[in-house]
């Protein structure tokens, strides 16, 4: 069907239905889709099932599913649909159930085709990210550059690739206290004060027992316990990170009117074998994702849908 017929079949679509039976509208035409009809009401419907939470794209989307797991074969019972709504409607009684659907516009019979249509899309996109799944081999180099990624961020450094901070959020638990350190630090007035607890803690002192003696720090001992680098800021952070564990090192920063005397006692650093799994594992979902967007975009790409009704009005 050529582009130009296409169009007046749609257009002879639309004035049917805004003037069938007299004057009287039915149910106005919103989109074509690959010559399925969507219609206000079926949209209606599809944003009181989702909540109010909808984007026009995705209910074009959803149809082109459906037709696309037609046309694969892919077949739904009539006894997984009952199965299905016997499940859904547990928490209620018949007529409870039908009144919650009534408030949308739907009966028991729209919910079920719409339920089925649902189970198809659902069984479709299963099976393609099955065969994507198949298909995705992470290459050692992407698990080692994503790990050196990873392990800079946690040393506080800015990292432009979100999907680094995206796997800390997720894997925060796992990576323990990958990226923190354990310090102690004496604070004092002046220069002279923390060259003579710098060379007293070189010769082998007590560093708890000179931040009893000499720290303006409230600190027992001068312990901080574990601290995140992320959590540092920048200019100590880099002096922190140049220490070996047990070295010391006497800082001033710029607008403090103080000096630290400050020792790194542990450092916790990533682990790449503890961590690989998790990365190659990440790395893969995340390919996955990427092939599952493109794949749609290409199913959209390749539909001809009309929109007969502007989105602002709807």
């Amino acid at each position: 069907m050529n582009g130009i017929f296409s169009f007046f079949v749609v257009f002879l679509i639309v004035i049917g239905t805004r003037f069938a039976c007299g004057d009287e509208l039915i149910d106005e035409v919103v989109v074509v889709v690959n010559g399925e009809i969507i219609t206000q009401r079926q949209l209606e419907q599809v944003i009181f099932l989702s909540g109010g939470n909808w984007e026009f794209e995705d209910i074009i989307e959803d149809f082109i599913l459906y037709q696309e797991a037609e046309r694969e074969g892919i077949s739904v019972s009539s006894e997984t649909v009952e199965k299905a709504l016997v499940e859904i409607k547990a928490d209620f009684s018949d007529a409870e159930f039908e009144q919650a659907l009534a408030q949308g516009g739907l009966t028991v019979s729209e919910y079920q085709k719409w339920l089925r249509r649902k189970i198809f899309r659902d069984r479709l996109k299963h099976q393609k990210e099955e065969k994507i799944d198949k298909n995705i081999r992470i290459k050692d180099r992407e698990t080692r550059e994503f790990y050196l990624k990873l392990k800079k961020y946690l040393d506080g450094q800015d990292i432009s690739e979100a999907g680094v901070a995206q796997f800390y959020r997720s894997h925060k638990k796992n990576l323990a206290n990958a990226g923190k350190i354990q310090i102690a630090q004496i604070i004092v007035k002046s220069k002279v004060t923390a060259d003579l607890v710098l060379q007293q803690l070189k010769k082998g002192e007590s560093l708890a027992a000179l931040a009893r003696k000499f720290s303006l720090d409230n600190n027992v001992g001068g312990e901080l316990g574990w601290i995140s680098l992320r959590e540092i800021k920048p200019s100590l952070r880099a002096v922190i990170l140049s220490l070996k564990e047990g070295e010391v090192v006497k800082v001033k920063e710029e607008k403090e009117d103080f000096y630290r005397v400050i020792q790194l006692k542990k450092r916790k650093e990533l682990d790449f074998i503890n961590c690989e799994k998790k990365i190659e594992e990440y790395l893969k979902e995340e390919k996955g994702k990427e092939s599952m967007q493109e794949w749609l975009k290409e199913l959209t790409t390749n539909s001809e849908i009309r929109i007969i009704k502007n989105q602002k009005e709807l």
